[in-house]
């Protein structure tokens, strides 16, 4: 990996992996190396200790290549609180005290100096063992130490590496342990060695750090570093809840829509994956819930819905971007909630789903963009709030979620139109409200965030997503890819990226478009040609 500086150098960085499986055993190995040969390792020679903290945000930094001394680190980037007048630490640092907030600033700070921005600290608190060990896997993964709050809240130290042993039969973890930059020495430590949590009794130097208004020193505090380099970013007006991208014999264009107050925009998309100029304005009624675009052969058109009230409206789209003359309109009854379009053998077909109550309609389009005749209807359970429908080289599939306790329940679609058999069904953690199906590097994939509803908020504060492989029977395959996208949070409520969407420039090549409506931040990245998210690694 190639970590680059603000001067125009890099510092080369390797993360090294090893597996080993027989029929007891999958064994597999992390480990951060300098060179292909030389692992990582903590700075020994300056004796000058100024606390944990320190001497940990100075291992922290020889990752990037940055050397200071641990006295211009406290000077400068780490700031240190003298706890002895609040509690009696024996064998501690109550002089040389860092709490998680201040140790997150300083080395977000220190690595400013150098890198223009480039790499995020995160901040992470209470999760459970199982969230923990993937998050410390995921940073070494990426090519990131993770610092931890360890020995029951005493002590930082910086991981370096990690050997997760698991059950062949079962795939369950049997053992773990970490390479651990203990001050100037490196030990490998186990989990219970760690000490992540707090023992019962023991968590007096936190509860005294929280009463002297240190509030950031919770347990089961990691502090870990992404690469957080967009192609294009940009800060619009709040509110923004749609975002669709639609092709035309023109180009690729982006239709943007406010459900609260029903304002429009559509630009054209740039070869380079940025967002272009305007081409059409619009002020409609608020309450449009659901904008989604199809194609039949007579041409493209935009659906619309509201939920509170089911008023659909349907138009021709013009080749310059811009909405054309109404083709349709129905007055539903409430609470449709989501429209999926999808094509079979057979023709186009429009999947509707009630949220609240499970009612599901299936209609054939027609080829002028009207609603055409029925072809299913069921009554399932209610909550289900993320609906997809995705194609692999063995048929059409459709997806669905309950963000509220993380069912879902994978069917195929019938050439009719019609919901097939059930294919498979998972039972994940609750959260996952964000869902994309697409390809790339001939495979299909889908990425799944733990966004927090429509608008973002109640988001995951770790802001979890994670990219999966789908098998071409429609199951989901192995995690190829994750990321911690922490959520901008304020009296905590935590608002999250709801709007996700990939799409393709005419130039090719696959970007992911970001949109936040609690602030109208948008954030647009490429992603590799396999279709993974960026990262510091090169070919």
């Amino acid at each position: 990996m190639k970590l680059d500086r603000k001067d125009g150098s890099s510092v080369d960085r390797y993360v090294k992996i090893t597996e080993r499986r027989d029929s007891r055993i999958h064994e597999r190995s992390i480990e951060l190396m300098t060179t292909p040969q030389t692992s990582f390792d903590p700075e020994r020679q300056d004796t000058g200790y100024q606390g944990c903290g320190v001497k940990t945000a100075q291992n922290f930094g020889r990752w990037f290549d940055i050397n200071y001394s641990q006295s211009h680190l406290r000077r400068h980037y780490i700031e240190t609180t003298d706890m002895e007048k609040y509690i009696d630490l024996p064998g501690g640092d109550a002089k040389t005290f860092t709490t998680p907030a201040e140790l997150e600033k300083g080395l977000r700070e220190l690595l400013d100096t150098r890198f223009d921005r480039r790499y995020k600290m995160v901040r992470h608190t209470g999760a459970s063992k199982s969230s923990t060990l993937a998050k410390i896997e995921h940073y070494l993964l990426h090519g990131f130490p993770p610092v931890a709050l360890a020995k029951n809240g005493n002590h930082w130290v910086t991981i370096a590496g990690m050997k997760l042993v698991y059950n062949a039969t079962d795939g369950s973890l049997s053992d773990v342990t970490f390479t651990v930059f203990d001050n100037g020495s490196e030990a490998e430590w186990s989990w219970s060695k760690l000490h992540f949590w707090f023992s019962d009794g023991k968590d007096v130097l936190a509860a005294a750090a929280r009463l002297a208004g240190y509030t950031s020193y919770i347990q089961g505090t990691l502090i870990g570093c992404r690469y957080d380099m967009p192609q294009k970013e940009y800060d619009w007006s709040s509110g923004w809840s749609n975002a669709e991208f639609f092709s035309t014999k023109e180009g690729l264009f982006l239709f943007l829509l406010k459900e609260g107050n029903g304002t429009v925009h559509i630009h054209r998309m740039e070869s380079n994956g940025s967002v272009g100029s305007s081409v059409a304005e619009y002020d409609w009624s608020g309450g449009w819930s659901t904008v989604k675009l199809f194609s039949t052969s007579a041409g493209l058109f935009l659906f619309l819905m509201k939920k509170r009230n089911g008023t659909v409206h349907i138009h021709r789209m013009n080749d310059n971007g811009t909405v054309g003359s109404s083709v349709a309109e129905y007055d539903w009854s409430d609470g449709w909630s989501s429209a999926e379009f999808f094509s079979t053998k057979e023709g186009l077909f429009l999947f509707l789903l009630k949220e609240g109550n499970g009612i599901v309609h299936i209609h054939r389009m027609n080829s002028n963009g009207t609603l055409g005749a029925s072809v299913g209807k069921h009554d399932w359970s209610g909550g289900w709030s993320t609906v997809k429908l995705f194609s692999t080289k063995d048929g059409v599939f459709l997806f669905l979620l309950k963000e509220g306790n993380g069912m879902v329940h994978i069917h195929r679609m019938n050439d009719n139109g019609t919901v097939g058999s059930q294919i498979a069904g998972y039972d994940w953690t609750s959260g996952w409200g964000s869902c994309e199906f697409y390809s790339a590097g001939g495979k299909n994939l889908m990425l799944i965030h733990k966004s927090g509803g429509k608008h973002g908020l109640l988001g995951d504060a770790d802001g979890l997503a994670r990219l999966h492989e789908i098998n071409d029977n429609g199951t989901v395959g192995a995690m190829v890819d994750d990321a911690y996208w922490m959520s901008r949070h304020a009296a905590m409520i935590h608002f999250s990226w709801p709007v996700l969407r990939v799409f393709s420039p005419v130039s090719g090549g696959h970007y992911l478009f970001q949109l936040r409506p609690t602030d109208g931040k948008v954030e647009i990245h490429r992603l590799t040609h396999e279709g993974l998210l960026p990262s510091c690694f090169v070919d």
